[in-house]
């Protein structure tokens, strides 16, 4: 298990088997792309260890959803927003949510990727 950290030296999710996975809250939900942003640093370093798929664990109003999706959907996504905090730049790239795979919750996910 690899973990990925942010600019902020906060961990974001871990990398198993391939797989990015990262929990999220509603307060990471960006409406204006319906999706969740990735840093594009965040993305490079993905893509540096070989990652084929991301899934976010996502903690609603509804319980527990789990969205899924190729690491290339994200690189070659043309959704970004740019986060300035403290005079750090940090683009970030959307997926619509609508164009990830909802997993079930009857499939099988990895609990060691719950952060």
């Amino acid at each position: 298990m690899t973990q990925i950290f942010n600019f902020k030296n906060q961990q974001i999710g871990n990398v198993i088997e391939r797989v990015f996975y990262s929990t999220r809250r509603p307060e990471h939900f960006m409406v204006k792309f319906n999706g969740f942003g990735i840093s594009e640093t965040i993305l490079e370093q993905l893509k540096e260890l070989n990652v084929e798929s991301i899934q976010i664990n996502y903690l609603g109003k509804k319980g527990v959803e789990i969205f899924k999706c190729k690491l290339d959907k994200y690189l070659n996504s043309n959704q970004t927003f740019t986060f300035e905090t403290n005079e750090i730049e940090d683009l970030q790239k959307f997926v619509d949510i609508d164009d990830m795979k909802m997993k079930k919750e009857t499939e099988k996910t990895n609990l060691l990727a719950w952060v």
